[in-house]
């Protein structure tokens, strides 16, 4: 099994402001992340990574 992975940055954009110990969010930088087999194209996976930076 050989897997692939590549990502997607993708910025969130709150409708309200979001509270965090870390302060107050507007909006908030994350990364769509894709892991793909290639001997086997339809078995991928999807996740997400969401680092809280202030």
């Amino acid at each position: 099994m050989s897997l692939k992975a590549d990502f997607l940055p993708y910025t969130l954009h709150f409708r309200f402001e979001a509270g965090t110990s870390r302060g107050t969010l507007t909006k908030k930088k994350s990364y769509i992340i894709r892991l793909s087999d290639d001997e086997n194209p339809a078995v991928i996976g999807y996740g997400e990574c969401g680092p809280l930076v202030v």
